[in-house]
């Protein structure tokens, strides 16, 4: 049985599936060697239920491993861009900077930038 439905169970009959009630017991009597068997079905269910749980945990922590390594991977990745990105607008600011200084030396005079150089022409 499912736990979330082994759950509705218990509350709503306030006992465990195949095990007698408290008021059972109290009307009925019981059996020792048969509780004692319905008890060790349930303590073998519990186990079979942890070994379960013990899979579901490793996996999630090789999950959660893998998933780090690779968050760690994007992050240096992503510093690596930002770090470039910082140089490239240095160097758009230099370049923005030189194109205004060779504009105002010539301002009369067209102005082409290719391969490198200025060159200008009356």
């Amino acid at each position: 049985m499912p736990l979330t439905e082994l759950g509705a169970y218990v509350a709503k009959e306030k006992h465990l599936p195949e095990i007698p009630s408290a008021r059972e017991i109290k009307e009925q009597g019981v059996n020792l060697s048969e509780l004692q068997m319905q008890l060790l079905k349930k303590v073998e269910e519990l186990t079979l239920y942890t070994v379960e749980q013990d899979k579901t945990i490793k996996q999630q922590h090789q999950t959660i491993a893998s998933q780090a390594a690779t968050l760690a991977t994007l992050q240096r990745a992503n510093q690596a861009q930002q770090e470039r990105m910082t140089r490239l607008l240095v160097a758009l600011a230099d370049l923005t900077a030189r194109v205004a200084t060779v504009e105002r030396r010539y301002p009369d005079n067209r102005v082409s930038v290719g391969r490198g150089r200025f060159t200008h022409s009356p």
